[in-house]
């Protein structure tokens, strides 16, 4: 197989003390979840839109109990309801009661939006997350592509 050398000196755009890769709705959660306790966060998102198949997979249901499922998790539920986008709850999994919750999927893109802006989340839409950069076996630094072209991020942890 042909392989080729490539090297380029890659400007480090971006820099927080933690970075999540992915911006489905575990990567929204701990963006925010570390963003509300005190870190600066970057949350890189390939897509237009967070909240991953929940969102631009068009699956508009959430499944088993949706109360006391951790504190970003119960703000998207609250913020589902207040905007009246997700069916009301009929209490926690068991055979009695029906698990599954159908909401409305553009809408929670919406949700999604707004609430990494409250937590003051830095967000890279139309951006793959493409290597790392190592130090002693620890990562130090992203390699991203985006609109702008290759680009790092240096984060103190990274998610993924």
């Amino acid at each position: 197989m042909r392989a080729i050398t490539w090297q380029k000196n890659i400007p480090v755009r971006y820099e927080g003390d933690v970075a999540v890769m992915g911006g489905g709705i575990a990567g929204v959660c701990a963006a925010c979840a570390a963003a509300k306790e005190g870190a600066s966060v970057i949350l890189v998102e390939r897509f237009a839109v967070t909240g991953g198949n929940a969102t631009s997979g068009g699956v508009g249901n959430w499944c088993g109990d949706t109360r006391g499922q951790g504190a970003i998790f119960d703000e998207i539920i609250a913020n589902q309801e207040e905007w009246r986008a997700i069916e009301p709850y009929k209490g926690p999994y068991s055979h009695v009661h029906n698990s599954t919750r159908v909401f409305d999927h553009e809408i929670l893109a919406i949700i999604l939006q707004e609430i990494l802006r409250r937590y003051g989340v830095k967000l890279l839409l139309h951006t793959r997350f493409v290597d790392t950069m190592l130090t002693d076996s620890t990562i130090t630094e992203a390699l991203i592509a985006g609109p702008s072209g290759p680009e790092a991020l240096y984060a103190s942890v990274f998610i993924d």
